[in-house]
């Protein structure tokens, strides 16, 4: 069996994106249309994350060397960094709502999703020390 590819990745967050957007319904949106979809940005700033890019200002210049991938992004043109931070800022909401869902539809995949029993790997927030702690919490 091969591995999943990135490309992989990208297909599996759109489509549970859009039975997100489906549950979701319709948001209204006050003021200028956005340029740049929600689940292209929520992905490209996942990818960031898992590479452990976190300035705005290095999300330009890596989508600006990398422009092979981010075509496939779903970008069509590349944003400036001035956007990139404020819709990185307006997306916390949406983002906190599609972590949800998720969690509610891969309850559904087996036993060892069930919600009920919650492990937090704190090795995304910084620690004072050489600390790496997992709470299980029930």
């Amino acid at each position: 069996m091969q591995a999943p590819t990135r490309a992989d990745y990208v297909k599996v967050y759109f489509t549970l994106f859009g039975y997100f957007q489906q549950e979701r319904g319709k948001v209204v949106h006050c003021g200028h249309p956005f340029e740049y979809a929600e689940e292209v940005l929520i992905v490209f700033f996942s990818m960031m994350a898992i590479r452990r890019i976190t300035a705005f200002k290095a999300h330009h210049r890596w989508l600006m060397r990398h422009l092979h991938e981010a075509i496939p992004l779903g970008f069509e043109q590349i944003p400036h960094r001035i956007t990139l931070a404020r819709r990185y800022k307006t997306l916390a909401a949406t983002v906190q709502a599609f972590i949800a869902f998720v969690g509610r539809w891969a309850e559904a995949l087996g036993l060892e999703f069930d919600s009920r029993v919650l492990i937090e790997a704190a090795s995304l927030f910084k620690a004072c020390g050489p600390v790496w702690q997992v709470r299980c919490l029930s």
